[in-house]
């Protein structure tokens, strides 16, 4: 009988190696921005949580960028899914490092079942996994849930720049729209000096009705932004987690624009703080896991266990048992699992060349993008806007002397509106790029 005691003892063993680690992750994961607490309770208390969703919502933040990032990393509900992956992938570690269940068997024997109550036999088994299986279990474990954390670092730095192209549009399109406005008064001004030479017979009737037209095509232009800035309010409030759909105030002017730092620096610390590298190298921790795993698969595991019957006199019968399967007879599964392994390992160590050449491009590409948003701006305010608006200026005078034709004063403030409103859209194409660059170097904070 004093199997039992032993056979329980074996199915309490686990490999508790890992626990640095998830304790580490588990920190993590409790301390993340976006970590709220697992539901507990019955079904028709998550069912009230779920109704009361909608009306928990947040005061409306700051309009910083900052601001808005930081509500983003709390609130977002991808997020806030992902620690909770995160989250599940450090519960199925002691899962996968804890001893195979113990099987209980209990069988009656009907014959003379009802003059022999008593008579009954228990079966007990307990696999024993062959020493170091439990361990690269729980290494394959550990690995995907550092996969999980390094995916999780990703989708943060994801929804920044998102946030950050959401407010980049917002203040474009706010002052586009500012300009729209501005311009209305000036084709005002226009209409108003056309109808006066034509009421002097000094212009054809042609001119009011152009500037009229144009003044026409601006308040579908208005409309149309109009939409265009609802649609990046929108997605800006989806990013926050915020159902109602508030709206947002205008972002401020986004920082002066600054060159980057070199390409070759950006590169080294890409390499070293991309969470999606360092993710593909927890997955080549996980396959080099599997491949140990294929090999030990080779060697059998054993199950032993006792089988106890009581007999009809109330004598008792213990029989202890040992199961061992024979896998090292099946050479041909054991040389494909190993090959299986081997070639998933191929892949995940590929899959992590491509990410550095992919990271790397995408560092280039942003670097780029910087840059000549950067010279754009610079070309815009210290030349292309000053000279607009002293050829609108010029034109407008030279149109109420009698100077230049109507054609001329009109393309002079198209060119001149268009010219406003690229330069505001640089400002934010500037704050998107440079965060696109922050990205693709790995920096969710500033």
């Amino acid at each position: 009988m004093r199997t039992f005691p032993v056979l329980l003892l074996i199915a309490g063993c686990s490999y508790g190696g890992y626990r640095d680690e998830t304790d580490a992750l588990t920190k993590r994961a409790r301390e993340h921005s976006a970590w709220t607490p697992s539901p507990e309770g019955s079904s028709s208390e998550l069912e009230r949580r779920l109704l009361a969703l909608g009306d928990a919502v947040p005061p409306p933040p700051k309009p910083g960028l900052e601001d808005y990032v930081r509500a983003a990393l709390t609130r977002n509900p991808g997020l806030r899914a992902a620690v909770k992956r995160l989250e599940a992938a450090i519960e199925r570690v002691p899962q996968a490092a804890s001893a195979p269940e113990p099987e209980l068997e209990i069988a009656f024997r009907f014959e003379d079942f009802f003059k022999n109550l008593l008579s009954f036999m228990v079966q007990l088994m307990q696999p024993v996994l062959f020493p170091g299986k439990l361990e690269a279990r729980a290494r394959m474990a550990v690995a995907d849930a550092w996969e999980e954390w390094e995916m999780l670092q990703e989708k943060a730095l994801a929804i920044r720049a998102e946030v950050a192209m959401a407010v980049a549009e917002l203040f474009a399109l706010d002052h586009a729209l500012r300009i729209a406005g501005e311009n209305r008064t000036l084709i005002e001004q226009l209409e108003s000096v056309a109808r006066t030479r034509y009421e002097a017979r000094q212009v054809p009737q042609q001119d009011v009705l152009k500037v009229r037209l144009r003044a026409l095509a601006l308040e579908n232009s208005v409309i149309r932004m109009t939409r265009e800035r609802r649609e990046a309010e929108t997605r800006l409030n989806a990013l926050l987690g915020r159902p109602d759909m508030s709206p947002v105030a205008t972002p401020p002017a986004p920082p002066e624009p600054a060159d980057p730092e070199a390409l070759d620096a950006l590169f080294a610390r890409a390499l070293e703080r991309r969470p999606e590298l360092a993710a593909m190298t927890h997955r080549l921790r996980g396959s080099l896991a599997r491949l140990s795993m294929a090999a030990l698969e080779a060697w059998p595991d054993v199950v032993p266990g006792v089988e106890v019957e009581r007999m009809r006199g109330g004598d008792w019968e213990v029989e202890p048992k040992l199961t061992v399967p024979l896998p090292l007879l099946r050479t041909g599964r054991v040389a494909a699992a190993r090959a299986e392994a081997r070639a998933l390992l191929g892949e995940a160590w590929h899959r992590y060349e491509g990410a550095r050449v992919e990271v790397a491009r995408q560092v280039a590409a942003a670097h780029a993008r910087v840059i000549e948003t950067r010279a754009s701006i610079q070309l815009y305010r210290d030349k292309l806007r000053p000279q607009a608006k002293q050829t609108y200026e010029a034109a407008l005078a030279g149109y109420r002397a009698g100077e230049v034709d109507f054609l001329t004063s009109v393309d002079a403030l198209i060119e001149f509106q268009d010219v406003e409103e690229q330069y505001h859209r640089l400002l934010g194409d500037h704050l998107a790029a440079r965060e696109a660059l922050r990205r693709a170097v790995g920096e969710v904070q500033p």
